[in-house]
């Protein structure tokens, strides 16, 4: 996950270009990235850390055999 400085960064990129691939040549990143933050800035889910949930790790299962130190 981009930094909110980075994020905005890449919007305003996107705002001035109108593209995906020339914003994303511009700030240094993929035109995934640009895409994916477009698409949460126009649903209004930009800047929610809230919402985000803590995936599972290939490890939680092991916690309950070992012991803590």
């Amino acid at each position: 996950m981009k930094n909110s400085q980075k994020s905005m960064e890449i919007l305003e990129a996107y705002d001035l270009f109108g593209s995906y691939n020339g914003s994303a040549k511009y700030c240094g990143c993929s035109p995934n990235t640009v895409k994916r933050l477009v698409q949460l800035r126009n649903a209004g889910e930009l800047g929610r850390r809230e919402q985000q949930q803590k995936r599972p790790k290939s490890i939680d299962k092991f916690f309950s055999v070992c012991p803590h130190r």
